[in-house]
């Protein structure tokens, strides 16, 4: 077999079959590789070109490839079933996008030959991912028969670990939410109740769904902090005291028995506006998360960025004042310190001289809010304090990103958006004379309940894109 690898692309080739791996953006430990597996099918003196593409895992990939092509004398054999498995997934995903849809359309999109496409189709039905819907109007001869996709054959999980906030939601195949819990966890909680608590938590949405556990593809966390991806690490959550180096992927496909991707908590809900925001384009934007912590996500060119270790976007732990507050990662002065809701909540309690206390201590950022909505004149110089702060950091980010696009998500006020005014116009202050002296920054389209969507949307994307192509080990 003759291999090779370049910066961004790996080849795989034996025979008629090769397979080539890219990579969309330079990582040295992507999360995920997008493939394109190539076929050729011997018809007499005739070929005929099968192509496809899906995305699927470093670790499902790398386990594919040995499994299916050092196999010695079955190696034709194995190439094969892969390239079949890929067909099978790209058959699915035409019809997901395209529903409802006949046979004839689906050759259009695929190029498959139609016996290839009518036996995949054949199969999506007796899995009970595609379903029969009707017939479409015919010109002449049989009607054709449309096929839709069966968005309720599975179900996903999604978590958003904010923290002290916790999402749960149970969703289709589509997205489309069906159940959801949630909770505020205390402040002082420890490492293993919280652990103990999120998988009581996933066991309850499950149950109380009502849906029979074996329907269910999988859990996706969206997690603060650095995470190893490769290795399934929250490397460290600073608002939770010891939490290091916690395994949280392992912790619960060992618990609940189903497959775990986690990834950082705004990196999703960016990936979620970038899915269902309408009107803008989304090309180029910088999504910026104002929650607990403040975070970014940053997409180029339609493609997410990811960074070396895949945890590009720590916006909150840039130094803004060098001898600021005290911030959870060690430092002083961080973003995070003057932007994120709990920061403006210790802001507006140290302003009043109140402090923290039982009396107090469930006061939130939307009680700040309200207030500042009837006037309150300290709640008021709060918000707009922390809207110059993160106005200055966008106003950077764009001259140098050269992205004019920012989605700002968290900080919901729909009355009179003093937080978000505050921002725009220190932004727009600090961009005079500059190429881009207009900057398009919106609030962003989700609410608290649709948080979590993410990490469904993450279990789904792995599940449309190579649903056959999972490893069973």
């Amino acid at each position: 077999m003759d291999s090779f690898i370049k910066s961004q692309m790996c080849v795989f080739r034996h025979g008629n079959f090769s397979l080539d791996l890219c990579h969309p953006d330079s990582v040295s430990k992507p999360l995920v590789y997008q493939t394109r597996a190539f076929a050729t099918e011997n018809s007499g003196s005739n070929f005929s070109i099968i192509s496809s593409s899906f995305w699927l895992n470093e670790l499902e990939f790398n386990f594919s490839i040995q499994h299916n092509l050092h196999k010695g004398n079955n190696m034709k054999k194995n190439t094969t079933a892969l390239v079949r498995k890929a067909n099978k997934a790209l058959v699915l995903t035409t019809i997901k996008d395209n529903e409802p849809i006949t046979l004839e359309d689906v050759l259009k999109i695929t190029n498959l030959s139609r016996p290839t496409a009518h036996t995949i189709i054949k199969e999506l039905m007796d899995d009970k991912l595609v379903y029969k819907h009707g017939y479409a109007e015919s010109s002449g001869g049989r009607m054709p028969i449309l096929y839709c996709f069966n968005a309720t054959a599975h179900y996903a999980i999604g978590v958003d670990f904010e923290f002290p906030p916790v999402r749960l939601i149970i969703s289709d195949l589509k997205g489309k939410l069906i159940h959801s819990k949630g909770w505020v966890f205390s402040r002082n909680v420890s490492k293993e109740k919280v652990i103990d608590d999120l998988l009581h938590g996933i066991e309850e949405i499950i149950i109380d769904s009502g849906i029979s556990k074996e329907k269910f593809i999988g859990i996706g966390v969206g997690l603060p902090g650095i995470i190893d991806y490769e290795k399934g690490l929250s490397k460290n959550i600073e608002r939770i005291a010891n939490w290091h180096n916690v395994n949280i992927k392992e912790i619960l496909q060992k618990r609940l028995e189903l497959p775990v991707y986690i990834r950082n908590d705004v990196h999703l809900l960016g990936l979620i506006e970038k899915e269902l925001y309408q009107g803008v384009n989304m090309s180029n934007f910088i999504y910026i998360g104002i929650r607990a912590g403040t975070g970014m996500a940053i997409f180029i060119n339609d493609t997410f960025f990811k960074g070396m270790m895949g945890n590009a976007g720590f916006l909150g732990h840039t130094i803004v004042e060098s001898e600021g507050p005290n911030c959870t990662c060690g430092n002083k002065g961080c973003l995070e310190t003057y932007t994120s809701e709990l920061a403006i909540v210790r802001r507006y309690l140290e302003a009043a001289n109140l402090g923290f206390s039982e009396e107090n201590d469930n006061l939130s950022v939307s009680d700040i809010i309200e207030k500042a909505n009837e006037n309150d004149p300290l709640a008021i110089e709060i918000l707009e304090s922390s809207g110059q702060y993160l106005g200055i950091a966008i106003s950077n980010l764009i001259k140098i990103l050269e992205i004019p696009t920012v989605i700002i998500g968290g900080l919901v006020d729909t009355k009179k958006q003093i937080f978000l005014n505050s921002v725009i116009q220190e932004a727009n202050k600090n961009l005079l004379n500059y190429s881009i002296d207009t900057p398009f920054i919106i609030k962003g389209s989700l609410t608290h309940e649709s948080f979590a969507l993410g990490g469904c949307l993450l279990v789904i994307d792995n599940f449309n894109k190579a649903p056959f192509l999972r490893v069973h080990i």
